[in-house]
């Protein structure tokens, strides 16, 4: 199962979201809005805020400036193009993936390749040098993109080019921020560009649009909920399905902050958003109690083969009680996903140490 495999990859990372659609200035900013509360929350990472925020709007303009131009030339989610951002280790990854022509993929390759072979400084001078003669190309500025990515970074540009055919080839560039000591060298970054071109191929496999792994707090919530907002554009079908697929990843989000199991304060996650035979579909992950495992299945189980109406009336008598109640602990907010969705399943799997991990997946 994909969602587990993913979930499973990204376990060791405090942060990490990828989106793949339409790359808006909005959306951009929600992004750079999400960067900066999980820096503010982590004061060691404060230097970072200010490169972070350029380095996400020089990445989303990467995917701009080198993609194909054409929804038609490609798969519609290769050509969409993605980008991920990820915090892990008091570093920050940023990372792009889209289709280039190979025409243009050698060029791009040599730019890259002549970058990472200048220092610090030599890329200051080369930087002002293509400003002072006006050395535009069509491509965005004779790579003064990437060789400010080069600067801010501090560190290589890691990339590959994955050939799809003839036409085409799939670039991947990854950058890394992270605090060094004045004058320390660039490191390498291999396995971790591995790494993140296997969560892009895990996403394109699930033709996921926007996943996002993190702490489900209530700070988190909000910029998290403009994004999919924003996502809903990417989205080609009825108003009335968007509403149910905003209403479901909304509750899916909540019901992490509600029921995951707590470790050191953080409500840690999973929600994926995709589509699959032409239905969107969304999935949450996320650790739970052993000691809710029974109780929980029993409750879904009673749900599961149950007609809409008979899980519109048990819905009801459950809410009331929960009101009553005034407990969260009662599972309503899974049973409001079946009620809304037009089919759903879910697994719960014994992950050790008295957690389970439960998978809730629903088709809208």
């Amino acid at each position: 199962m994909i969602i587990k495999e993913l979930h499973k990859t990204l376990q060791h990372d405090d942060l990490c979201l990828v989106y793949s659609g339409i790359f808006s200035d909005a959306m951009t900013d929600k992004i750079i809005d999400l960067s900066s509360l999980y820096l503010e929350q982590n004061p060691e990472l404060s230097k970072l805020r200010k490169r972070t925020s350029f380095l996400v709007a020089e990445c989303f303009q990467n995917v701009v400036r080198h993609g194909t131009g054409s929804q038609s030339e490609v798969r519609d989610f290769l050509s969409s193009g993605s980008f991920l951002i990820a915090f892990r280790e008091n570093k920050c990854f940023i990372a792009s993936r889209n289709v280039v022509p190979n025409t243009s993929a050698d060029d791009l390759r040599n730019k890259i390749v002549g970058i990472n072979s200048h220092s610090g400084k030599e890329l200051k001078e080369i930087y002002k040098k293509i400003l002072a003669e006006g050395t535009i190309s069509e491509k965005g500025g004779a790579g003064l993109g990437l060789i400010e990515m080069a600067r801010k970074t501090e560190n290589k540009l890691h990339f590959c080019f994955d050939r799809l055919d003839e036409d085409f080839s799939v670039f991947y560039l990854m950058l890394i921020l992270e605090q060094k000591e004045e004058e320390e060298p660039a490191r390498v970054y291999i396995s971790e560009l591995n790494n993140v071109i296997n969560i892009f191929k895990l996403n394109e496999q699930e033709n996921l649009f926007m996943l996002f792994h993190g702490d489900y707090g209530d700070l988190v919530i909000h910029p998290v909920i403009e994004m999919i907002q924003n996502t809903m554009d990417s989205i080609s079908t009825n108003m009335a399905t968007r509403v149910k697929l905003y209403h479901a990843s909304v509750e899916m989000m909540q019901n992490i902050n509600y029921y995951s199991y707590e470790v050191e304060g953080r409500n840690m996650g999973m929600l994926a958003m995709g589509k699959r035979e032409g239905s969107p579909v969304v999935s949450a992950r996320y650790s739970i109690r052993f000691s809710d495992r029974s109780k929980l299945k029993k409750i879904l189980g009673s749900f599961k083969d149950a007609s809409p109406e008979e899980i519109d009336q048990r819905y009801s008598k459950k809410l009331k009680i929960a009101r009553k109640s005034n407990t969260q602990n009662n599972w309503i907010g899974l049973i409001e996903l079946a009620r809304i969705s037009h089919s759903w399943d879910y697994t719960i799997e014994d992950a050790g140490e008295g957690i389970c991990d439960l998978c809730f997946s629903v088709r809208i």
